[in-house]
């Protein structure tokens, strides 16, 4: 009689809790704002949550067993889950940065070393937060997304749908589509600020939204943050 082979799977990535949320949120019928009213978070905080980016606190569990009837135990639990997952994975993941290379437009680019092993290279082309942080977060999404058979590199082109599926990731996790509205009707710096403020972001990063939305790019410019890779020997 032959004996039983067992076979372990180990998945090569960590599913945020915050998955779990998002089905809770669409059973339950509410909406991303009216969790976050109900929890005590803005919505910038409860999206990265959602996205894996911003962990679940034992004051939010608890506050999500209120919001949702589910006990803060169970958030607890898949919270340390998935930091036990990345602490496994973080071994596996390599982050090169480049200087700005001249003539050459590109952001960014992602591939896989290894079936283990991915490398994102991020390009200070632009030099500006809102540009940084937008590529950094699209090449996330070609990590999450996208087949470890392909060399994907971030040259603005809008034809490829991996592209055009890694730029959405970035903008929602970013800042969600439904403030789109309000950030296009935007008039001062001061109502800038103040929505980055709830947003809990950067204003550079409000202000590279408003840019893209209105195609103002001159247009609240000087609250952009410029970047510079610290360079030591």
């Amino acid at each position: 009689m032959k004996a039983k082979r067992t076979l372990t799977y180990h998945p090569d990535y960590a599913i945020p809790p915050g998955e779990t949320l998002r089905e809770v949120m669409e059973s339950l019928g509410m909406t991303q704002q009216e969790l976050a009213i109900r929890v005590g978070l803005t919505v910038q905080s409860l999206n990265r949550i959602c996205n894996g980016s911003q962990p679940i606190s034992y004051e939010t569990a608890s506050a999500l067993e209120l919001a949702t009837g589910i006990p803060a135990r169970f958030w607890n639990n898949l919270e340390t889950r998935y930091q036990e997952r990345l602490v496994a994975l973080e071994k596996s993941a390599s982050l090169a940065k480049d200087l700005e290379m001249k003539k050459v437009p590109w952001n960014g680019a992602t591939r896989w070393l290894t079936p283990e092993k991915a490398m994102v290279l991020l390009n200070l082309r632009g030099k500006g937060e809102d540009r940084f942080w937008f590529s950094f977060f699209h090449e996330i999404g070609h990590v999450l997304h996208d087949s470890k058979k392909d060399l994907l590199i971030n040259d603005g082109s809008k034809d490829d749908p991996r592209e055009a599926r890694a730029n959405a990731f970035a903008a929602e996790t970013l800042i969600p589509s439904e403030y789109n509205d309000r950030i296009a009707a935007i008039g001062t710096p001061e109502e800038l600020n103040r929505l980055a403020q709830e947003l809990d972001i950067a204003p550079g990063i409000v202000a590279g939204r408003y840019q893209h939305l209105s195609s103002n790019w001159a247009r609240f410019k000087s609250l952009i943050r410029t970047l510079k890779w610290n360079i030591t020997e």
